[in-house]
């Protein structure tokens, strides 16, 4: 959760949202998707913080997951994030992709990063993929050796970047479509996981 705002708010007119929703929005999402029950149970959600200092929260998740002896079954980290690519062309981009290395161990197995884009394209059809992203959360998974990517929901500042106190906007239908690519994902990974391990060697 991004808390780099000196205040907060938010509202929705006529099918918009206008807020400060750095990360707040896609935290929303997850929320509501655990509370209808929509993701598989093999699903794991964290909630991390101080995702602007070095991704802090996620370095504390993944050591707690280590002591409790859950890290080592990770297959794929998906971060959840806003960005300001793409804002009316696309109703979600997929960002900051890495495979893991030491791969051969893993259910999921890909060899470079372009499995791991034609894998999601397979799953998404013509996902917009985003070359040159801004670091976020999953820079911090792909340093602990975890197939990762960002699943990001465009928007668009209201003024400056999507970090300013003007905050940004984007409708109410991109966020449906958002939950919507977020299970579709969770769902056909589970599937691939249940059904035939290591076929994308």
């Amino acid at each position: 959760m991004d808390s780099l705002y000196k205040s907060y708010f938010s509202c929705l007119r006529e099918g918009v949202f206008h807020g400060t929703f750095d990360n707040s929005a896609s935290n929303a999402v997850a929320i509501e998707m655990m509370l209808t029950n929509p993701l598989p149970a093999q699903v794991l959600i964290t909630f991390t913080g101080d995702e602007e200092s070095r991704s802090k929260g996620a370095v504390q998740t993944v050591e707690f997951l280590k002591t409790i002896g859950i890290f080592d079954r990770l297959e794929m980290a998906i971060t959840l994030d806003l960005t300001e690519e793409s804002y009316g062309e696309a109703d979600s981009t997929v960002e900051n992709y890495f495979v893991r290395k030491n791969h051969h161990s893993a259910l999921l197995r890909f060899t470079r990063k372009r499995d791991l884009k034609d894998y999601l394209k397979k799953i998404l059809g013509s996902p917009v993929f985003v070359k040159d992203a801004e670091e976020d959360e999953s820079w911090m998974y792909d340093e602990y050796d975890l197939n990762c990517f960002s699943l990001c929901l465009p928007c668009r500042p209201l003024e400056g970047d999507m970090h300013s106190d003007a905050g940004v906007t984007f409708t109410e239908d991109s966020i449906e479509f958002y939950m919507k690519t977020l299970g579709r994902l969770t769902e056909a990974i589970v599937s691939d996981l249940r059904s035939d391990p290591g076929i994308h060697n």
